[in-house]
């Protein structure tokens, strides 16, 4: 379980917004400085993000909460975000190399099934945003340790 601490910063209808920092793009390791994935992380932004989770509960601003995010969920959205476009890109390819087309057919048959595949994820996304979204943990369910982490 990926889990990281938080601090509630308003209430919506929809639910709580937190913000979290971005401490590695993974977060799969402590050696986040030396990590290329972190430094490609930080041309996102800054290190902090706000995150919308749906919670029952009334939580006041300053709260400190952990988000936990299942890895199956995180799997299937790599999958989606990563997988979907490839998969598309490659069939684009295939089917323009199966219509006898030159090279520069070929690659307009790769990049528009690229595109294709790029904006099904994102629909697909979109639709189904609660199913890739993270729990939240209540501070009286769990602690955070020196580094502000949650075990």
């Amino acid at each position: 379980m990926n889990i990281v601490s938080g601090v509630v910063t308003r209430q919506t209808e929809s639910g709580a917004v937190v913000r979290v920092s971005r401490a590695s793009a993974c977060g799969s390791c402590k050696q986040a400085s030396g990590c290329a994935v972190t430094k490609l992380g930080a041309l996102a932004g800054p290190g902090e993000m706000d995150v919308l989770v749906g919670c029952i509960t009334p939580l006041a601003p300053g709260s400190q909460v952990a988000l936990e995010l299942d890895p199956n969920t995180l799997l299937r959205a790599a999958a989606l975000a990563y997988g979907l476009p490839l998969l598309t890109a490659l069939t684009g390819l295939g089917l323009a190399a199966a219509l006898d087309a030159q090279a520069s057919g070929q690659g307009a048959g790769l990049c528009a099934g690229l595109v294709a595949g790029l904006f099904a994820a994102r629909w697909l996304a979109a639709r189904s945003r609660s199913g890739f979204a993270p729990q939240l943990s209540l501070p009286h369910q769990s602690t955070p340790d020196s580094d502000g982490e949650f075990r």
